[in-house]
């Protein structure tokens, strides 16, 4: 696809690049702050101002769940399903990797193989695989740059949303 771009977005917790085409979202992947100003250019295309738009909400404590139109170039049956059920997890809440998987259907020894689902995301926040940890109450990993502190950091910021508190994204978007 030559008519990829691209759109970085800063959040509280880093950068985030999103990868798009005319229509829907590809790709979004956090990134390294030495590669922010590298190679990105500002956009006025329609859909990159909904992604602006809807990620400032976001990192805002405004919105909770996501409009933007995406597709996958790759992806297996079952790495679907795991990513459907991860959409349906609420705001703030967690679930674990066994109950994941025994929402899709499978034993709950199939963890794992949920865990590696969760690590081929390729809409973060959109499929907001955070929100998915261990039984034993431990996070478990996170595949971005800040790993596990960055997914205990977007579990407490929905968390502090919920209940009320100022969220930090009203300290750095103005």
């Amino acid at each position: 696809m030559s008519d990829q771009k691209t759109v970085v977005i800063q959040t509280p917790f880093g950068s985030l690049e999103v990868l798009f085409i005319e229509k829907a979202i590809l790709r979004v992947r956090w990134i390294k702050e030495e590669l922010v100003n590298q190679y990105y250019t500002h956009s006025e295309e329609p859909i990159a101002l909904q992604i602006q738009q809807e990620f400032l909400e976001y990192f805002r404590g405004l919105r909770r769940t996501f409009t933007l139109p995406y597709t996958f170039l790759y992806v297996t049956p079952f790495c679907l399903r795991v990513w459907e059920e991860i959409r349906k997890i609420s705001y703030g809440e967690t679930i674990t990797y066994s109950e994941l998987a025994r929402r899709v259907g499978k034993e709950t020894s199939a963890a794992r193989a949920i865990g590696r689902a969760c690590a081929l995301n390729p809409l973060p926040i959109i499929i907001p695989c955070h929100r998915v940890i261990r039984k034993d109450g431990f996070i478990g990993h996170y595949s971005a740059p800040g790993g596990a502190e960055l997914k205990i950091g977007l579990i407490a910021f929905e968390q502090r949303v919920l209940r009320g508190d100022l969220p930090i994204a009203s300290q750095v978007f103005r």
